[in-house]
């Protein structure tokens, strides 16, 4: 069965004497492994859309759960990110967190514009790599740490207001209503607010912290 992906190539690691085997953060099925065979080859016509912190169009093949790369084509080579050692050392961490944090099998969510943006502006050097990755990791820590405390009544309404068209919440930033210094979205901090005995935030220094009731 084929399937036509847009993704990041989160790595890259030599098999055999010329094929790739590529993890990408695609759109359609979060996190892959497929395979790219002669992409090693700088004649072949996958040498360069198969190289890490590439984003692009995949064609895939699938077999007995194995994916293969028939075809790509690259948008975006992000080559900036390697004129710098600290640049280049945020973007690998963050395809490591995206291969940790991402989905797999299921669509991306906000995994993908996030890396693909933190990318864009590491490459143009016009901000600091310690605010890049912060504001990468925001979306992350929010969803699998702060928004499951909400509860479930919460979320509905989160939910509700992105079903009527209307924003759910402000910009990911940090809010000084928020208890013990914690991050998330101002809608989410007022909904986290309202409940009587919150359990845990994601405090300043991105730890749990238990409250007491």
């Amino acid at each position: 069965m084929h399937q036509k992906v847009e993704g990041i190539v989160l790595n890259a690691v030599t098999t055999g004497d010329n094929d790739r085997l590529c993890t990408i953060l695609t759109d359609k099925l979060g996190v892959i492994a497929a395979y790219a065979k002669g992409a090693r080859n700088m004649k072949n016509k996958n040498f360069t859309a198969t190289a890490q912190f590439v984003y692009g169009s995949f064609d895939l093949f699938r077999h007995r759960g194995s994916f293969t790369i028939d075809e790509s084509e690259y948008e975006e080579l992000n080559l900036g990110l390697r004129d710098d050692i600290v640049r280049l050392s945020v973007a690998q961490y963050l395809c490591q967190l995206s291969m940790e944090l991402a989905p797999e099998g299921e669509a991306a969510g906000e995994y993908l514009p996030v890396l693909r943006a933190a990318f864009y502006y590491l490459c143009g050097e016009t901000r600091d790599p310690k605010l890049i990755k912060a504001a990468a990791e925001l979306p992350g820590w929010t969803r699998t740490v702060f928004f499951p405390l909400l509860g479930a009544d919460q979320m509905r309404q989160l939910r509700a207001r992105r079903g009527r068209g209307q924003p759910a919440a402000e910009p990911w930033r940090a809010d000084r209503h928020a208890p013990h210094g914690a991050v998330g979205c101002a809608e989410a901090v007022r909904l986290f607010a309202q409940r009587r005995k919150p359990r845990a935030v994601l405090s300043r220094f991105g730890g749990l912290r238990a409250l007491q009731a």
